[in-house]
């Protein structure tokens, strides 16, 4: 197997030609995600994307629920790719999908922004059971911090304007469990312009669905909102996700949005950019956060504190 496989992805592939028989070469590594994955060609000559990761049965049951919300989506007509095998094999986790044709685009025009709001807001369509794992992932990540992201630790050592953030972004979460939050849509809690494939001006796919599941749509166009702000997209489409949230959340809600999405961006600059990307990202945040919060507007600046 080519040394660019992640050695989960190996273990993975092979455990899943044991089980099922079926062989699967690994073609390259595909970059671009946290969790590792390759392009992989079928017998029959099909290209297939493969991703895996260490996880248990109960885990793999859940993203194989997950997954079957984003078959409804897609059987609607949404381009998202079909997956063709997704399970617990030895130990790992697997999804395997259909290959979609495209690239990233940064360069967006606003008529390829008004198409992915318009995406975002069809995941509203989708009849998700109720549950109320969303609205505790979404103040946890505020109050406390996500397993891998959305840490506070980070924040909480980095600089003056980081410690700022982070007294925000808690005191919101402290609130966001008093608000209605709905979660009876999808949310693929990943959805920025980079995680659609263009080919010219063409979308193609929407893709890195393994982590939706059952929560409120509104979030993936704050998400989107963003992300465009590292697009050089016209500041006019770069407000759109913004408006259209608007139309449907209250800003209570776009402010807990904002404050998750704030620190998600701040804590994995801190540990794995730049200072430049820091300040970056505490700028948008605290710019969403003013958006919709009466409190005073934190100065960003981005440098390590003493």
């Amino acid at each position: 197997m080519p040394s660019q496989a992640p050695p989960a992805v190996k273990a993975a592939l092979a455990a899943l030609e044991r089980a099922t028989g079926l062989h699967l070469e690994i073609v390259a590594g595909l970059t671009g995600g946290e969790v590792g994955a390759v392009e992989v060609r079928a017998p029959d000559g099909r290209r297939l994307v493969l991703k895996a990761w260490p996880g248990s049965t109960d885990e793999a049951a859940g993203l194989q629920a997950r997954l079957g919300l984003v078959a409804q989506l897609r059987r609607s007509g949404y381009p998202a790719p079909a997956y063709v095998v997704s399970g617990w094999f030895d130990g790992h986790i697997v999804a395997l999908q259909t290959w979609a044709e495209g690239g990233q685009r940064d360069d967006l025009t606003t008529a390829m922004v008004e198409r992915l709001v318009a995406l975002g807001e069809r995941h509203a369509g989708v009849r998700a059971p109720a549950s109320g794992e969303f609205r505790a992932w979404l103040v946890g990540s505020l109050v406390e911090g996500c397993d891998g992201y959305c840490l506070h630790a980070p924040l909480q050592t980095y600089s003056d304007e980081t410690r700022a953030l982070l007294d925000r972004v808690r005191a919101i979460g402290a609130r966001a469990g008093d608000h209605q939050i709905p979660a009876t849509g999808l949310v693929h809690r990943d959805f920025h312009h980079r995680n659609a494939l263009w080919r010219g001006d063409d979308l193609t796919a929407v893709v890195d669905w393994e982590g939706a599941g059952s929560g409120d749509p509104a979030f993936d166009l704050v998400t989107l909102a963003f992300g465009l702000s590292v697009s050089t997209a016209p500041p006019g489409a770069r407000e759109l996700p913004w408006a259209a949230a608007e139309r449907s959340r209250p800003p209570q809600l776009l402010r807990a949005y904002a404050a998750h999405m704030g620190l998600r961006q701040v804590d994995w600059s801190i540990r794995h950019r730049t200072d430049a990307d820091v300040g970056h990202w505490l700028a948008v945040a605290c710019a969403a956060l003013d958006r919709y919060d009466a409190d005073g507007p934190i100065r960003p600046r981005g440098r390590r504190g003493s």
